[in-house]
């Protein structure tokens, strides 16, 4: 399955679902969630040295300062214990808490905790999620008891702790990101990890504007040059390399916003304030 497909697929089924009224966790939570494609999916459209989400067995909740972050999962293998229906996605959020957040919410310490809301999106279009607060106890995260007889809450399934580490992974490389955000009509969004390259081999195609015959260029890096000066032509400017180009468009009907890595946002800034204090030089004659 191409990844526009994939995207189209998911962003469907979170737009119509249907919420469960007595759902602990809201599919707004999840807003902006980023998929977990296919092996294969985002293949040329995130470097290879940046598109593995496992993170390393040693990393630890203070490998990262405060996070947040939502992923969103397909479930093919799924064993449903439903006859009739089986759920087709799994939704995840997940953000470091302090303590003073849980206090009175926990009956059991930790040094460290996050929150985590869990969603399934089920073939029929039902929607149900759950929310539980996880705290870092023997070297992994485990369920925290709302009540202090409720010694049972305290366990946790190997894969839970295992969804925590991936979603701080991908929180950590996030920095590193370029993220097109897509959505449908008013549901939420998805997150799609990119880079500079990415965007444009994705985007290729975008729509055209209401009106228009030409697709304005999408956001990019701007090489650095020397241009010669409109009230002095004997003199040029240097234009320090800087971002440029659209941000917001639509793309087979969906509305899109392209917005840069932390680096590359940071990057840019560093190089806005450059610019001011470079000196212009003596114009070069043109062969």
């Amino acid at each position: 399955m191409s990844v526009e497909s994939e995207i189209e697929d998911i962003l469907l089924y979170l737009s119509l679902a249907r919420e469960r009224s007595y759902s602990r966790a809201r599919i707004a939570r999840f807003d902006g969630a980023i998929p977990m494609f296919s092996d294969g999916v985002l293949e040329g459209l995130v470097p290879e040295n940046e598109s593995d989400f496992l993170p390393p067995e040693d990393m630890l909740p203070t490998s990262i300062g405060a996070w947040d972050v939502s992923i969103v999962s397909w479930l093919r293998d799924y064993d449903s214990t439903e006859p009739t229906r089986r759920p087709k996605f799994h939704l995840g959020h997940f953000r470091s808490v302090s303590p003073k957040e849980v206090r009175g919410k926990v009956a059991s310490a930790a040094p460290y905790y996050v929150e985590q809301c869990a969603g399934y999106v089920y073939d029929d279009g039902e929607y149900w999620g759950a929310a539980a607060y996880l705290g870092w106890q023997g070297r992994c995260w485990r369920i925290l008891p709302r009540f202090r007889d409720d010694h049972h809450a305290t366990r946790v399934p190997e894969v839970i702790s295992d969804r925590v580490r991936i979603a701080q992974s991908v929180a950590f490389t996030k920095r590193w990101w370029w993220l097109a955000t897509l959505r449908l009509d008013d549901g939420p969004a998805l997150s799609l990890p990119t880079d500079p390259v990415g965007v444009q081999e994705l985007f290729r195609l975008r729509d055209l504007p209401a009106g228009g015959t030409r697709r304005a260029a999408l956001l990019h890096w701007v090489a650095e040059h020397w241009r010669k000066r409109r009230n002095d032509p004997h003199t040029e400017g240097r234009v320090r390399a800087h971002l440029r180009g659209a941000t917001d468009f639509t793309w087979n009907g969906l509305s899109v916003k392209i917005a840069p890595s932390k680096a590359d946002a940071d990057k840019n800034e560093e190089l806005k304030a450059l610019a001011a204090k470079t000196k212009p030089r003596t114009a070069r004659a043109r062969s």
